[in-house]
Formats: structure tokens, C-alpha cells, sequence
């Protein structure tokens, strides 16, 4: 990995699972900072992240890697005025709310990504 946040890791969570998995690995090297993060369970994680896939090709998401870390550790979605990506969808589905599809998806977002989260958990990597 190159920059160790949880946005970058989102954009390439399935990638990274299925590098873990091939490689028989639960370690997680960033480059830029030295830190290594462990998933505990690449396989249980991919699972879930294909889960959210199939889900997905009948429901639109509303996660953007920019919003990983406010909606997956803080619980917030983003304000529409504050954010270029909302302003940008709200103009093209006027009736559409972040809160609602928060509702919508927070449990499954909660459970696929649980392995993610707790990456980013206070003190939960190692240095090289």
C-alpha cells in the first residue's frame, strides 16, 4: 500500500484480500509510512466483500473511498453542502438522502467492513 488511510485501503479492499489469501498472508505493508496492518481473516473478509458486490448490482451504493472514514468509523454521512461528490449526485436525484441509504446499508456495511475498520483501530499495526 501507499498511503495508509482507509480510503485507500476501501478502493482496494477485494484486491488486497485476494492478495492476502493467494499469498497466504494476513499482513498489510505501506510503503510510505512503514506500518503494517493484519486482517485476521482475509478469506471471511472476501467473502463478505463479494457479498456487498451482488448486493450491489441491484441496489446503488452510496460509498465514496473519500467518505470511508466518516461513515465506517464515525457514522456520519457527509453534509451535502460541505462535499462536491454529494452536491454532484443530489443535483442529478434531487429526492435522494445519504441519511436514508445510511439506514439502508449501515448493517451490512458494518459487517463487511468490520476487517477494515479494525485496521484503523488506535494503535492496531506494527512497524517495519
Amino acid at each position: 500500500m501507499g498511503r495508509d488511510e482507509i480510503g485507500a485501503y476501501l478502493r482496494k479492499w477485494p484486491e488486497l484480500l485476494c492478495a492476502l489469501i493467494a499469498n497466504g498472508s494476513n499482513r498489510i505493508y505501506s510503503l510510505k509510512t512503514g506500518k503494517i496492518r493484519e486482517v485476521a481473516d482475509p478469506l471471511g473478509a472476501l467473502k463478505k466483500a463479494i457479498e456487498l458486490y451482488l448486493r450491489c448490482q441491484n441496489h446503488l451504493f452510496f460509498l465514496h473511498p473519500e467518505w470511508a472514514d466518516e461513515v465506517l468509523r464515525k457514522s456520519r454521512v457527509p453534509v451535502d453542502s460541505e462535499d462536491p461528490i454529494v452536491e454532484w449526485a443530489l443535483k442529478r436525484s434531487p429526492d435522494y438522502s445519504l441519511g436514508k441509504e445510511k439506514e439502508l446499508w449501515g448493517e451490512m456495511l458494518s459487517e463487511t467492513f468490520a476487517p477494515l475498520t479494525t485496521l484503523f483501530e488506535r494503535g492496531n499495526f506494527a512497524t517495519v
